[in-house]
C-alpha cells in the first residue's frame, strides 16, 4: 500500500494536493477611457468591488449570513441558499463601493472574498453612441470605438495566487502577485459641443421630414478630422 502511493501515484497525488492548496484569483485590469478633443472624459472605468464565497472554506456561516444580511440589505433566507452551496467563487453581490468593502473586509470571514471589478461608465448619457459602442457581458467591446479599440483598451489581467492551509485560509506569507496592466487612454477628435448640436439637429430634422434613416458627420476642412458623426 505504501509502495503503491509514494511510487505508483506519488507524483499524481502531490499534483493533487497542489491544486487543493491554491487558489489563484484574476485581478481585472482596469479598461482605458475615451476622451474628446477637448479631453472630457466620453467613457471611463468605475473601480467597485464584487463579493465572492467560497461555502466549502467558511467556518462560521450563521455570522457571515447575518452580518453580510445587514450590511448588503440582502435577505439572510437568499444568503444562506448561497452559502449551503456546494459550489465555490460564487458572487454574492457586485457594485460595492470602497466604504462597504472595507466594512466586510473588517468582519475577517473565512471563506469570503472581494475582488476588484470595473464597470464601463458614459458621463454624457447618449453622446455619440454609435461612435463610442458599448461593452459586452464578456469585458470586449461590442460595437463603435470600443470594439476597434478593443485590444489596446482592454489592458492586461493580472493574477494573484495564494496557498491555503487545511482550513481554507490563505497563507499570507506565501503568495504570488502580477498586477495588472490597465487599458490605454484614447482621445478621439470628437468635439462634445459640435456632436451634441448635431444630434439634436438630426432629431429635429427626423421629426420634421419623417426620412427612413438620416445621418450626419461635421469634419474639419484642413485636416479631415471628424468632429461629430450621428445616425
Amino acid at each position: 500500500r505504501l509502495y503503491h502511493l509514494q511510487i505508483e501515484t506519488g507524483e499524481s497525488l502531490a499534483d493533487r494536493g497542489d491544486r487543493q492548496r491554491m487558489s489563484k484569483l484574476t485581478l481585472q485590469a482596469a479598461r482605458g477611457n475615451l476622451y474628446d478633443a477637448s479631453g472630457m472624459p466620453l467613457a471611463v472605468s468605475d473601480g467597485r468591488w464584487s463579493l465572492y464565497a467560497d461555502p466549502s472554506y467558511m467556518d462560521d456561516r450563521l455570522r457571515a449570513t447575518v452580518e453580510l444580511s445587514r450590511l448588503l440589505g440582502v435577505s439572510r433566507d437568499s444568503l444562506r441558499k448561497q452559502f449551503e452551496s456546494s459550489t465555490n467563487g460564487r458572487r454574492i453581490a457586485k457594485g460595492l463601493d470602497d466604504g462597504l468593502a472595507d466594512e466586510i473586509r473588517a468582519l475577517k470571514l473565512v471563506g469570503i472574498g472581494l475582488r476588484r471589478e470595473f464597470l464601463r461608465i458614459y458621463p454624457e448619457g447618449g453622446l455619440a453612441p454609435h461612435v463610442l459602442g458599448f461593452i459586452l457581458d464578456d469585458g470586449h467591446g461590442g460595437a463603435g470605438i470600443e470594439q476597434v479599440l478593443d485590444a489596446q483598451l482592454r489592458g492586461v489581467d493580472g493574477h494573484e495566487t495564494l496557498i491555503m492551509d487545511a482550513f481554507g485560509k490563505p497563507v499570507l506569507m506565501d503568495r504570488e502577485s502580477v498586477p495588472a496592466r490597465p487599458g490605454a487612454q484614447v482621445q478621439l477628435t470628437i468635439d462634445t459641443v459640435i456632436q451634441r448640436q448635431l444630434q439634436l439637429a438630426l432629431a429635429e430634422a427626423v421629426a420634421k421630414h419623417r426620412p427612413k434613416t438620416a445621418s450626419g458627420i461635421v469634419l474639419r476642412p484642413g485636416t479631415g478630422e471628424i468632429l461629430a458623426m450621428a445616425s
